[in-house]
């Protein structure tokens, strides 16, 4: 298990630990996505690293159903995305 720390929007001197369950998947968005240096939309240190296209396919190597994050390997470099715009590829 591999875990993500990211600061509170709100609170910006709490920190969060994100503990993501590893899995080895081969996914593709389900539309135009982002992916980001870190699984926050909030965080303002949480930048855009990639947009990826709809057919592009990538490793899914953690999740966190309770947050909604998956993290990914994509072009060499370990991404963040929402979950539920990913989909396994077929």
């Amino acid at each position: 298990m591999i875990t993500a720390i990211i600061k509170s929007a709100f609170e910006p001197n709490i920190l969060f630990i994100i503990a993501a369950t590893d899995v080895n998947e081969v996914v593709t968005p389900k539309e135009v996505i982002n992916l980001r240096s870190k699984p926050s939309v909030t965080d303002t240190d949480s930048v855009v690293v990639a947009t990826v296209y709809a057919g592009t396919t990538f490793t899914r190597t953690g999740i966190n159903n309770e947050y909604g994050w998956s993290r990914v390997e994509y072009n060499g470099q370990v991404l963040y995305c929402v979950s539920s715009y990913l989909k396994a590829a077929e």
